[in-house]
């Protein structure tokens, strides 16, 4: 299939619900409405190569068309003017199609000029923020590209924040995005350079500790722990991960002073210094703090991540498991169950 992930058939279906719904104010009935959408439908398959619309649509539904007519035939200048030529009607008159007109002009100048597309792509999420219609969650695609963007110009900090932008973004652009944070995490690790940068921008930090914790490398983790634990941040949210990342990866010195340099009172930043603790020889302390762990109701909310693979066992179990073996070493058998 030439469409592999439907992704032309959704276009079309949203682009005739758009044209449906846009009729049912004009004097029409719903068999004309009917008879219009569905000669639309099929002129709008980029195999019709058809570029007459006829004066039977909304101007900004035949303009757009026209442009994506051409697009598809790979002459992109003339979309860029059809396109051009929608944006310039007046605001009620471009309600559906503004969005999807400033985010194709932003996809045909992708080869030839990144930073004009940038823009249009920059306009795509205004208009859409304004209000304009996006069915198809265009604004997050617009991010996405200009993630790429950047991507392609080395920034991969930058690259990375995006992504994550356009991830929370929601549903529909979410499976992209995750695939491409992926993409962008492992490439980071090729330069020292792009972690540096990384690890500077609290966004691309947090993604990349994420990244680190649930694709485990003993080589990533012990450079991306380096970094950090070398970095002077005085400020380090996620110091508890990176801790559990540093004594995961055997690096128990680093995530010791990970955890004294930063305050990370925290269920993870606990559990960690309770296995430190046990390290150290100095069982009651670890006990105590396990103690206080098992209690804490926000323990629950946390999964942790071992043998390379995310395991399923919140933590709470590990806890509790942690704390029954030490029950059993001081012979308190009823209580170890």
């Amino acid at each position: 299939s030439s469409d592999p992930y439907g992704q032309k058939d959704r276009t079309l279906e949203a682009d005739a619900a758009s044209l449906s719904e846009a009729l049912k104010t004009a004097a029409l009935s719903e068999q004309q409405v009917a008879e219009i959408v569905a000669k639309y439908r099929a002129a709008r398959r980029p195999e019709a190569r058809s570029d007459k619309f006829g004066d039977s649509l909304p101007r900004e539904f035949a303009l757009y068309a026209e442009g994506a007519t051409h697009y598809h035939a790979g002459e992109y200048d003339q979309a860029i003017a059809k396109w051009k030529e929608l944006l310039e009607l007046p605001e009620d008159q471009r309600k559906n199609k503004s969005v999807w007109a400033a985010y194709m002009i932003g996809r045909a100048l992708r080869d030839t000029d990144a930073a004009q597309a940038v823009i249009s792509f920059d306009q795509a999420r205004t208009l859409a923020a304004e209000g304009f219609s996006d069915p198809l969650a265009l604004a997050g695609e617009s991010l996405g590209w200009k993630a790429y963007f950047e991507n392609n110009a080395g920034n991969i900090a930058g690259a990375l924040e995006l992504y994550a932008k356009q991830f929370a973004d929601g549903y529909k652009n979410a499976r992209s995005a995750s695939s491409s944070l992926h993409m962008i995490c492992a490439k980071a690790f090729d330069s020292t350079d792009a972690l540096v940068a990384c690890a500077a921008n609290e966004t691309a930090r947090a993604v990349l500790t994420a990244w680190v914790i649930s694709h485990p490398a003993y080589s990533e983790s012990r450079k991306w722990v380096a970094l950090l634990a070398g970095a002077n941040i005085a400020d380090l949210p996620q110091a508890d991960l990176i801790a559990w990342i540093a004594y995961r990866s055997g690096d128990f010195d680093s995530a010791q002073k990970l955890l004294e340099a930063h305050s990370a009172d925290t269920p993870y930043g606990n559990w960690v210094r309770s296995k430190l603790l046990l390290r150290e020889g100095k069982v009651d302390e670890a006990f105590a703090l396990l103690q206080q762990l098992a209690a804490n109701d926000e323990i629950a909310n946390i999964r942790p991540y071992q043998s390379g693979h995310y395991d399923g066992a919140p933590p709470h179990s590990s806890v509790d498991a942690e704390l029954g073996v030490l029950l059993l070493g001081k012979q308190r058998y009823a209580e170890s169950f």
